[in-house]
Order: structure tokens, then sequence, then C-alpha cells
């Protein structure tokens, strides 16, 4: 399936802003795009994909700079269970500095077993270890 001719200019700047080694690029472009006169879907797909991770990645570590440099912060858990699937979603609550307004993040959103106070303080900890947050605040 070949890209539209309006839609290449995009394509191709989606690829060239990947900010992966050299040597990834040169073993992932022959298989997303053998004909350098056409852009595949998937080379779209490839593109679209990483820079969502990469964006989504550097707005988390943002959030979590701000939580860490908060004079307080927050902490709310939700257990939502689908049929035999039980999620615990932990967000967290604080002050966005840069905003000057309360800012909410689902941090993690884990499926668990079993949804009791032991598992809620197992994830909660370990999430906030990960996170380098300071528990006093």
């Amino acid at each position: 399936m070949a890209v539209p001719e309006d839609e290449l200019p995009s394509a191709n700047s989606l690829i060239s802003i990947m900010r992966y080694p050299k040597e990834f690029r040169k073993k992932v472009k022959p298989i997303f795009n053998p004909n350098k006169n056409c852009n595949s879907s998937n080379t779209i797909w490839l593109a679209t994909n990483v820079l969502q991770v990469d964006v989504s990645e550097l707005q988390f570590k943002e959030q979590i700079y701000q939580i860490r440099n908060a004079l307080t912060f927050g902490i709310m858990i939700d257990e939502s269970t689908r049929g035999q699937i039980k999620n615990l979603i932990l967000c967290y609550q604080y002050w966005n500095e840069n905003d000057q307004l309360p800012s909410v993040i689902v941090a993690q959103l884990q499926h668990v077993i079993k949804c009791n106070a032991n598992t809620i303080s197992d994830v909660v900890i370990k999430h906030i270890q990960e996170c380098n947050l300071d528990v006093t605040n």
C-alpha cells in the first residue's frame, strides 16, 4: 500500500526525526521502506508510534519531576473490575508550577489478582520508590 503523494512529506519528516542510533535506522529502514519512491503504511505506523512513545515518556518524566519538587502531592487509587480482570489505577495530584494549576496524572494502570490493602500498599510504595518521590510530601 503506497502513501498518497500529499502525505509523503509528513511521513518522510517523521522518519527523519527519529532519534535512534544509525545502526537501528539501517536495520529498520529496508524492512519498512523497501522502495525509496514509495513509503508503506508500516513506515508511517512505526514513525508515529515511536514518536508518540517518546513524547509520552518525556511528558511523564516532566510531570514526575514536578511532583518530586512540589511541596506536597496526593495519591489517588481506584480499582476497577471487568469480568475476571481487576485493574488498579494509581494517580498523583500535585500543583503544576508551569501552568499554576492543580494537575492529576494517571501514573500506573496494573492488572492485579487481588485488590486488597497489601496489594495496594505494595504497588504504591514500589511506584513511589521507582519515581524517587519523597513520601513525607
